[in-house]
């Protein structure tokens, strides 16, 4: 549980979330214990990171790439799969243009150094 959410807990004098009213006050409106797994779900997510959208651009690109292997797709979802590609690849491109400059340097210095 996140430590806000403990202070908070501790301070209106409730000992634990299976404490907290799991009944609405109102039709229509979240419960205490709705409203406080949602807090908790903001407060522990993780922001995502650029490796993370490299991972999703990579799956769905592999998808793709298989998808549009099919025979029997129409002319309108080779087209979207087409662009699909285009667009997933070039992304990748720019999120790891950073990491292969560095190694293209890289190889260049460590050939430098050895002459």
């Amino acid at each position: 549980m996140h430590q806000l959410l403990e202070r908070y807990l501790k301070k209106i004098g409730i000992p634990g979330v299976d404490k907290l009213d799991s009944k609405p006050l109102s039709p229509g409106l979240p419960s205490e214990r709705e409203d406080f797994l949602k807090w908790e779900k903001i407060l522990t997510t993780k922001e995502i990171t650029t490796e993370d959208l490299k991972l999703f651009m990579e799956n769905r690109l592999s998808n793709a790439l298989k998808t549009i292997a099919d025979p029997d797709n129409s002319s309108k979802k080779d087209a979207k799969l087409k662009a699909e590609i285009t667009i997933y690849q070039a992304l990748l491109g720019i999120i790891k243009s950073p990491k292969v400059a560095k190694e293209q340097l890289e190889k260049y210095l460590e050939q430098l150094l050895k002459q």
